[in-house]
C-alpha cells in the first residue's frame, strides 16, 4: 500500500508556537506527540491563567482553555511537527521553559516526545525578512540594556 500524504505544514511568516520531535517517525507515534504537546501546553495555559487571575485579585477559578487557542500546524517532516499558537499574548518560550521544569522536577509522565523548541516568529528565508526579524526581536534586548 501506498503510504498516507502528510498534511500540509500550516506555518507561514510571522507564526509562533513550538516546533517537536518525536521518538519515533511512525505516523500514529507522531499523533502520541502532538496529543501529549497540546495536553501540556494546555496544562500550562491553565496554570497561567490561573496565576493571572490571582494576580489580579479574582479568586474564582479561571475558564477552560479553549483547545482553538492551540492549533496543530501540521507534520513539517518525518517525526517532526508544530503546534501553532494563536494568541499574542502567549510566549512559546515560556511555555517550553515551564514543560520542561515539570519534566525537571518529575511531574510529568514518560513521553513520546523527544524535543520541543519554542518558535517566536518564523520568517522567510530572505534577507529583508530575516533582517526585520532581528530588528524587532533582537534589538530591543541591546536598547535596554
Amino acid at each position: 500500500t501506498k503510504p498516507k500524504k502528510r498534511a500540509k505544514v500550516d506555518v507561514e511568516a510571522g507564526c509562533r508556537g513550538i516546533m517537536y520531535s518525536c521518538t519515533s517517525q511512525k505516523p500514529a507515534h507522531l499523533r502520541q506527540c502532538l496529543q501529549e504537546v497540546t495536553a501540556m501546553v494546555i496544562q500550562v495555559a491553565a496554570e497561567l491563567d490561573a496565576e493571572a487571575k490571582q494576580e489580579g485579585g479574582d479568586s474564582a477559578a479561571p475558564p477552560a482553555v479553549p483547545v482553538e487557542r492551540f492549533v496543530d500546524g501540521g507534520d513539517v517532516t518525518k517525526g517532526l511537527g508544530f503546534l501553532r499558537f494563536h494568541r499574542s499574548t502567549d510566549s512559546p518560550t515560556n511555555f517550553t521553559t515551564r514543560i520542561c521544569e515539570s519534566r525537571i522536577s518529575g511531574k510529568a509522565p514518560k513521553s513520546a516526545v523527544a524535543r520541543i523548541v519554542p518558535m517566536e516568529w518564523t520568517c522567510k528565508p530572505e534577507v529583508g525578512e530575516l533582517q526585520q526579524l532581528i530588528k524587532d526581536k533582537v534589538g530591543p534586548v541591546f536598547d535596554s540594556a
